[in-house]
């Protein structure tokens, strides 16, 4: 009984006590970062943090002192700030991000030299030999015949102007009209392209006896005989198509 008596008046102390002296409120303030356990996840910087590290990294020693906010005068702090570092900071943010669609300059420089540029396109080929060869011909008519003449310094004979042009090309071909008839290789009249040598028979003598060189279009230049000279006449001629006996194609 005494006992419970002891317990009772213990209990009603402390509650009068409590009352009296209250205990100061707890306070919950987080560890330091650097004394939390190893497994507690560290909290994430925030972005004052990050600019601070940045500026931090680029700035003397001790220089991050005048940067506290307990300093008395802001306007220090931003003078001992280098102005290179806020452009470094302002570059990196300027930079586009990856996939965004902005080009450097070097980008669209490249991209305007390819302009024009098709891989696929292919230059148009030039003239033929054959085609050079029936130009050069043409280029010949006006001058002189002349009997066993291989030049133009002093005209030629009808062989000596076929002769002569596929010289030109380096060509050497047989002499007179009926020996070139074996040079090449033999062609149609409905197969004649510009180049071709064209042949005729019964002129001048029985057989195989006068030569020239196919222009297209139904023409071929020729030395016709003396007071002629070089002319370009039409494979329809009254007096030479019954002639034609073949033609001879030395450059495909």
């Amino acid at each position: 009984m005494l006992e419970r008596a002891i317990m009772i008046y213990l209990a009603l102390a402390t509650v009068a006590t409590a009352a009296i002296f209250p205990l100061p409120p707890r306070t919950t303030s987080p560890m330091p970062r650097e004394h939390r356990p190893p497994t507690e996840p560290p909290t994430p910087a925030t972005p004052d943090e990050l600019l601070t590290s940045l500026i931090a990294a680029n700035l003397p020693e001790n220089s991050m002192e005048q940067l506290s906010p307990d300093s008395e005068d802001e306007c220090d702090q931003c003078t001992a700030i280098d102005d290179t570092l806020w452009a470094e900071v302002a570059g990196v943010i300027a930079i586009p991000p990856a996939g965004s669609g902005a080009a450097s300059a070097d980008e669209d420089d490249a991209a305007a030299d390819l302009v024009g540029h098709d891989p696929l396109t292919r230059p148009a080929p030039g003239p033929s030999r054959a085609d050079q060869l029936a130009d050069l011909a043409a280029e010949l008519a006006g001058l002189p015949y002349q009997w066993g003449g291989i030049s133009p310094g002093t005209g030629f004979d009808c062989s000596g102007l076929v002769y002569y042009v596929h010289r030109q090309f380096g060509v050497t071909l047989n002499r007179d009209a009926a020996a070139q008839f074996a040079n090449g290789r033999s062609v149609s009249r409905g197969e004649l392209q510009p180049g071709d040598i064209v042949f005729f028979a019964d002129t001048y003598a029985r057989g195989i006896s006068h030569d020239g060189i196919y222009l297209g279009g139904g023409r071929f230049v020729h030395a016709v005989q003396p007071g002629s000279g070089v002319r370009v006449t039409s494979m329809g001629d009254g007096y030479w198509s019954p002639k034609f006996v073949g033609a001879r194609r030395v450059f495909d």
